[in-house]
């Protein structure tokens, strides 16, 4: 190789998880992070069921984001597969971004934090409706 040849660019990718509670604005900040509409957003709880993901490319990196239903206890066989859809999509990430709607009087939630307290990688904590949180 000459002197001035570079070598090739190292190019990375990982996965992360958006994981909250119903309505905490997970499918909003995915749509907003990968710049497309890819999750459906609704003011109506659990629209999100199944997982949902989306690709951000940067320059030298790929990010891959996962959108999960929101944590939410109870509701039969249904809740309990989103629960297991929830559970899977943390083991299977780089990191985990917990959603937390800031206008929300309930903090913490046990659910996130159960959903999260064996995870050992990166844990994050996203912020959103902050616009209308007073306190």
């Amino acid at each position: 190789m000459n002197a001035g040849a570079q070598g090739p660019a190292v190019t990375r990718a990982g996965f992360a998880a958006l994981i909250g509670q119903p309505n905490a604005g997970k499918s909003t900040l995915l749509n907003r992070l990968v710049g497309e509409k890819l999750a459906i957003v609704s003011a109506r709880p659990q629209t999100t069921r199944n997982r949902v993901t989306g690709i951000r490319n940067l320059k030298n990196a790929q990010i891959i984001f996962v959108d999960t239903p929101g944590l939410q206890a109870g509701g039969g066989k249904l809740g309990a597969f989103m629960m297991q859809t929830v559970e899977r999509a943390v083991e299977d990430v780089d990191l985990v971004c917990l959603v937390v709607d800031a206008t929300a009087r309930d903090h913490p939630d046990p659910l996130a934090l159960r959903a999260v307290a064996w995870y050992a990688g990166p844990l994050f904590c996203a912020l959103t409706k902050v616009d209308r949180a007073w306190y």
